[in-house]
């Protein structure tokens, strides 16, 4: 397989962090499954179950042209998940903010489902295809990832029913995808926004 040839070529010590019989194993039912033409993110999907066998915080399965790809898709019409989150490692999902980084009036509210489908089960799944030498660090790199794995695992519907967790119960709303993109994705090069502190913790005992 062309990508544990690459991995076998420049990575000095795999076995460092990755169990090397479940590493093997992966690679092989990885190999069984593109015995059949597929798409690119029909592809990303089975290479990314790779990511936690890795168990490496930098070594990862992504797609190179993520950015061309997003910003086309918002030319196209289409748009992305209505709220950026924060995952934890037990599959909780909360809200940050809204798309694009607006402060939302649900922050720190917990998002119980998402068209229907558990939230945690959402998450479950994409924590599945996320890299990370830990759970808790695999969450942290899927809650600024969000947006664009829930969008080439599940698709781009046009509007999300979610049912939010809040202290008098239950609320359902629907939101429309929203056509920006996350905070972060807009402020690369800012170095206070990719450096800035926040206590995200505290999340969980707000709901």
């Amino acid at each position: 397989m062309f990508l544990k040839q690459a991995i076998d070529k420049t990575h000095p010590d795999p076995s460092y962090s990755a169990d090397m019989k479940r590493l093997d194993q992966a690679f092989m039912d990885v190999e069984r499954q593109l015995e059949k033409p597929m798409t690119s993110d029909e592809t990303w999907r089975v290479l990314t179950a790779l990511n936690p066998v890795f168990a490496d915080g930098h070594l990862l399965v992504s797609l190179s042209d993520i950015d061309q790809q997003a910003k086309a898709h918002l030319r196209g019409g289409s748009g992305f998940f209505p709220f950026e989150v924060h995952v934890e490692a037990d599959g909780n999902v909360y809200i940050l903010a809204e798309m694009g980084g607006a402060a939302s009036p649900l922050v720190a509210r917990r998002i119980e489902t998402i068209n229907g489908v558990p939230a945690r089960e959402v998450a479950e799944r994409l924590l599945s295809l996320t890299h990370g030498d830990t759970p808790e660090l695999r969450a942290n790199f899927l809650s600024g990832r969000w947006w664009r794995f829930y969008w080439k695992t599940f698709g781009a519907p046009s509007h999300f029913d979610l049912v939010i967790a809040k202290p008098e119960g239950y609320e359902k709303i629907r939101r429309s995808a929203v056509a920006k993109l996350p905070a972060s994705f807009a402020s690369e090069e800012d170095f206070g926004q990719q450096f800035k502190f926040e206590m995200l913790g505290v999340l969980k005992n707000q709901v």
